[in-house]
């Protein structure tokens, strides 16, 4: 099972959604509360919500472990060296100083500290791609498993299941009231990878889905490409983000970590449609590179571009 359509029944019961917001934030015992929450679109949002979650609230934790397993079944590893050169590992120190985040809270040495931040940003989870319409209430969701965190693109929402378990709705709420966005030029890359994995995965003609596999590879190369700072701070902060409350995260417009999580959601995309791409209809010289591309991924993960494997993939060095 890839996706589970969620579909959204159109019931507003005022009286429960306010139930459910001032539980919230009388739980979370917060000084600063959503404005307006008990406004009809916060309501009629919230049981939207609701309906959503319910989709993975019935379910045992072990079932959702099942929906996420054989979802990622297929995909390549992300990598099998995790290396980096001396200047790569420099770069890398800059980071941690610029973010004032202690690297000694991730591991002791080096390469404890490389794979362990690799191992944090791999990790799959289960969430949902949420699309508001014009009145800002939910206008159509599908299930994901995603490694990005909790975050909103304009008028798409990526929601990570696990990151708030016991203030679901309060938190989904805070995304819908963030009002304009902290980067839109790198908000507008992140929906665009989120659209290339949809269309990727919806695509029936092999021969235009090998076209489109390659294409990818060569989106997010260009992407990492571009800033090799950048790219290590969204890492770094997207450690911390695994490590903190998502109620203190939303408390900040900062989502300078979801570039780099999105560009790997795409790469583990391709890798498992490429695994499951029936190639049989490809031409001579598409089944030559179908076979170069799938032993990269398979034998050095597809987190691996011309000497660079790993965290070294985001790096120039």
């Amino acid at each position: 099972m890839r996706f589970l359509d969620v579909k959204i029944k159109m019931r507003v019961k005022v009286k429960l959604s306010f139930f459910i917001l001032k539980k919230f934030i009388r739980r979370r015992g917060q000084l600063t509360v959503i404005r307006d929450f008990n406004s009809h679109r916060y309501s009629k949002a919230s049981i939207q919500f609701i309906e959503i979650l319910n989709e993975l609230n019935q379910k045992e934790l072990f079932e959702i472990q099942s929906i996420i397993y054989n979802y990622i079944a297929d995909e390549s590893p992300p990598f099998v060296k995790n290396e980096i050169s001396g200047f790569g590992m420099l770069a890398i120190d800059m980071a941690f100083r610029k973010t004032r985040f202690n690297k000694k809270q991730i591991g002791d040495s080096n390469q404890e500290i490389l794979d362990n931040m690799l191992k944090t940003i791999t990790k799959p989870s289960i969430g949902f791609l949420i699309k508001l319409n014009k009145e800002g209430t939910i206008e159509k969701s599908k299930m994901i498993i995603t490694r990005m965190n909790s975050s909103r693109f304009g008028d798409y929402i990526v929601f990570n299941y696990f990151q708030s378990p016991t203030t679901m709705v309060y938190d989904f709420l805070k995304l819908l009231e963030k009002g304009e966005l902290s980067n839109p030029k790198v908000d507008k890359i992140v929906l665009f990878n989120l659209t290339l994995i949809d269309e990727l995965e919806k695509e029936k003609n092999q021969k235009l889905k090998f076209k489109k596999i390659k294409n990818i590879i060569s989106e997010v190369k260009r992407q990492v490409s571009l800033d090799d700072l950048n790219n290590i701070l969204g890492i770094i902060a997207a450690v911390k983000k695994k490590k903190r409350n998502l109620f203190i995260q939303l408390g900040t417009k900062n989502q300078e970590d979801a570039l780099v999580l999105s560009q790997i959601d795409l790469l583990s995309a391709a890798s498992r449609e490429l695994n499951n791409l029936d190639f049989s209809s490809l031409s001579f010289w598409d089944k030559i590179q179908y076979k170069i591309q799938r032993k990269i991924f398979n034998t050095k993960g597809y987190l691996y571009r011309k000497y660079r494997s790993g965290i070294g993939y985001f790096l120039k060095w």
